[in-house]
């Protein structure tokens, strides 16, 4: 009885280094396959790697969308961006053009009529792309940080109209547009998970567009 207990608790011994080894052996492969705190900055995560072209198409809001206006039409973009591996530096570089629309209309009175000021405002962004990517261990997700330097051009239709007393309906006194291109800079953090090799769901967040979803595909 005594041999049969000694022999459990070296049987129980045993089973347990096993495991232990195992266990062991299973997180030393983890850590191989995951990038160490080099690696996190100098090479593509997700399934990126040098000269993929990452095509994306979405839309998002800027600040815009929380002016008082009648309707808006969200940021709608589209980009190319090829992936670069520059020494030590997993770049991308690419375009990006985008449109967004509002419209809001003042109601006022002047010299007893009532009076309407309709302001329609439309923005064009071209611009350029330079991201720099993170590889985390997750094995789909690709991260990055990146600036948007370029031009937005800004046009603006305003219509001035009052009420007439007599039909009741409004004349439009002044008709004007005004065009205006500016420099133009933005900032995002972004990422992307691919579900396949080539397809993926992508966010981004920053400043002016505030946030963004895309669908992109990986060539």
């Amino acid at each position: 009885m005594k041999k049969n207990g000694t022999s459990m608790r070296r049987f129980c011994l045993v089973l347990a280094a096993a495991l232990s080894c195992a266990a062991f052996a299973q997180e030393a492969d983890a850590a191989a396959a995951s990038p160490g705190v080099k690696e996190i900055f100098t090479t593509f995560g997700g399934t990126v790697k040098p000269n993929n072209i990452i095509l994306s198409g979405g839309a998002g809001f800027d600040m815009d969308a929380f002016g008082d206006i009648q309707y808006y039409i969200p940021v709608m973009g589209i980009s190319a961006e090829y992936a670069l591996q520059l020494g030590p530096c997993p770049l991308g570089f690419g375009i990006m053009a985008s449109y967004s629309g509002s419209k809001e209309t003042d109601v006022g009175k002047d010299l007893g009529f009532e009076s309407r000021l309709h302001s329609y405002n439309n923005n064009i962004v071209a611009a350029a792309i330079i991201n720099w990517h993170f590889n985390l261990p997750v094995q789909r997700l690709d991260l990055y940080v990146g600036v948007r330097p370029g031009v937005r051009m800004n046009v603006l239709h305003t219509r001035y109209s009052h009420r007439d007393r007599r039909t009741a309906r409004y004349i439009t006194d002044t008709d004007t547009s005004l065009d205006k291109t500016a420099f133009y800079i933005g900032g995002t953090v972004g990422a992307t998970w691919y579900f396949t090799e080539h397809i993926g769901a992508n966010l981004e967040a920053g400043w002016p567009v505030l946030a963004k979803a895309s669908f992109s595909c990986k060539l």
